[in-house]
């Protein structure tokens, strides 16, 4: 495939940003490395100070999403001061931008996580989709899971390679 892809990546380390953008070089890639950066990208949100729903209607801006699993938790919401005690943590937020980039049509989307099974529930969850963790076709989009279990560098590029090998099978 020799289009050029407009891909989202969400990640909250500035190393996957950098491994992804040499990886995806030949595309045109924007990075997003907190939950409001994402939600203004996805939700295509003007105003950053005001959160709005993932359903807006105006066509999607990426053929591509790229995200983390858990990135740091988001001190804002409906009660501030209950989410604040968040702060430091991170929460699964890469499953929100997942469903919300399904919800748009986007047509390619993927979780990638360096996640340890041994450690974290969801991960566990997520990897006892085994030696099956797709692609997977949802309606007109092409969705992959992927663990690679590398803390840094994550293989971005291999996750895009498996995606675009899997929707022109369709």
């Amino acid at each position: 495939m020799n289009t050029k892809l407009r891909i989202l990546v969400i990640d909250d380390k500035q190393v996957n940003l950098d491994a992804a953008k040499e990886q995806l070089a030949g595309h045109q890639v924007t990075t997003a490395s907190s939950f409001r950066e994402a939600h203004k990208l996805l939700g295509q949100n003007k105003d950053a100070d005001q959160y709005v729903y993932f359903d807006k209607q105006e066509p999607a801006q990426f053929d591509v999403v790229l995200t983390d699993l858990f990135m740091p938790a988001c001190p804002d919401g409906i009660n501030k001061a209950k989410f604040a005690s968040h702060e430091g943590t991170e929460k699964p937020y890469g499953t929100v931008f997942a469903l919300a980039a399904l919800r748009r049509g986007i047509p390619m989307v993927a979780i990638v996580t360096s996640g340890n099974h041994h450690a974290d529930p969801l991960v566990w969850a997520l990897d006892l989709l085994g030696n099956d963790p797709g692609p997977y076709k949802i309606g007109s989009t092409t969705f992959f899971y992927a663990n690679d279990q590398m803390p840094e560098n994550k293989e971005y590029g291999m996750v895009l390679n498996d995606l675009i090998e899997a929707s022109l099978k369709r």
